[in-house]
C-alpha cells in the first residue's frame, strides 16, 4: 500500500490536487509509523488509505484510476487491513467501507467498471472478510445496475460478483451454524442441554433463526426487482436492473442452499447426532 500511496504523491502536484496529497501523507505517515499501527484498529487503518483511494479514483485521470485499483487490490491482499472481529457499526466493517469508497461507479468508462467490479469479486473470495445479507444487497444492486447498462465485458463481471457475494455469504453461514452446532453438542455433553427429544420447537427456532435471518435480505432484494422487472417489461428501456441478472442471482442463492453440506448446518442437528451426544453423556 505504501508503493501505491508514493506514486500517487509522485503524480499530484499540492497546489492542484490538495485533498489527494493530504490524504495520501496522513495515509503514508501513519503506515510508517509503529506505534500508530499497533494502536490503530484496522477500520481506522482502512479509512485513511481509501480515502486517498477514492479521491484518486474520483479523478477520473487514468494513470490515478489505475493506482486507486491497484491500491484496492492491495488493501484485500494485506492482512493488516482485516479485523480480526468486526465492530458493531456494519459501516465500518471493510466491504461497507469499499463500496462507499466506490460510489462513483457508474462514472467511469466500462473497462474501468470492469476492473472496479472485479475488486469486489475479489472482496468476495477472501475468506477472513465478514459480510452480511445487508452488504451481499448493497453488492448485488451496484452489480445489477452496472449490468443494465453495460456491455457484454461488464454483464459478465457484474454478474460474477454478485454471484460470488452471495456464495460467500451462504459459505459463511454454513461456518457459522457448524460453530453453534459445536456450542450444542458441548453443552449436551456436559450435561447442561436437556434431551433431544425433550427439546421445544423454541429451542430449535433459536437455534436456526439467525443463519436464515442473513439471507432474507438478499431474497427481499431480488424479489422486489423482479417486480420492477415485470411492471417494465413493456418499456423499451427496461428496468434499471435486468431480469435475466436477478434469475441468476436466485440461481445462484438456491444452489449454493440445495448443497447437502450447506444444508445440513443451517437446520437443526438430527436425531441420530443428538442421540449419540447423550449415549455419550
Amino acid at each position: 500500500m505504501e508503493e501505491v500511496l508514493d506514486q500517487l504523491l509522485h503524480e499530484v502536484s499540492c497546489s492542484k490536487h490538495a485533498q489527494i496529497h493530504q490524504a495520501c501523507t496522513e495515509a503514508r505517515d501513519l503506515l510508517e509509523n509503529q506505534a500508530g499501527l499497533l494502536g490503530s484498529p484496522p477500520h481506522e487503518l482502512r479509512a485513511l488509505c481509501l480515502r486517498a483511494l477514492q479521491l484518486a479514483l474520483e479523478t477520473r485521470q487514468s494513470k490515478m484510476v489505475a493506482l486507486a485499483v491497484s491500491g484496492f487490490f492491495k488493501l484485500l491482499r494485506d492482512t493488516q487491513f482485516h479485523s480480526g472481529y468486526e465492530e458493531d457499526d456494519e459501516t465500518v466493517w471493510l466491504p461497507c467501507q469499499l463500496l462507499s469508497t466506490m460510489q462513483s461507479l457508474p462514472l467511469h468508462s466500462e473497462d474501468t467498471q470492469v476492473e472496479l467490479l472485479k475488486v469486489l469479486l475479489n472482496m468476495c473470495c477472501v475468506s477472513g472478510i465478514t459480510i452480511s445479507g445487508q452488504v451481499v444487497t448493497q453488492v448485488v444492486g451496484v452489480c445489477g445496475l452496472a449490468y443494465g447498462r453495460g456491455g457484454g465485458a461488464l454483464r459478465t463481471a457484474a454478474q460474477s460478483a454478485a454471484s460470488q457475494a452471495i456464495a460467500h455469504l451462504i459459505k459463511q453461514l454454513k461456518e457459522e451454524s457448524e460453530e453453534q452446532e459445536k456450542i450444542l453438542i458441548n453443552k449436551c455433553r456436559e450435561g447442561k442441554e436437556e434431551s433431544y427429544d425433550e427439546r421445544t420447537d423454541d429451542d430449535d427456532t433459536e437455534y436456526i433463526a439467525p443463519a436464515y435471518d442473513e439471507i432474507v435480505p438478499v431474497i427481499n432484494l431480488i424479489a422486489d426487482k423482479l417486480v420492477e422487472a415485470n411492471k417494465y417489461q413493456e418499456d423499451k428501456k427496461g428496468p434499471e436492473v435486468p431480469a435475466l441478472f436477478l434469475l441468476e442471482c436466485t440461481n445462484t442463492l438456491l444452489s449454493q442452499l440445495s448443497h447437502p453440506e450447506n444444508l445440513a448446518h443451517l437446520h437443526k442437528p438430527s436425531e441420530s447426532m443428538s442421540s449419540s451426544v447423550l449415549t455419550e453423556i
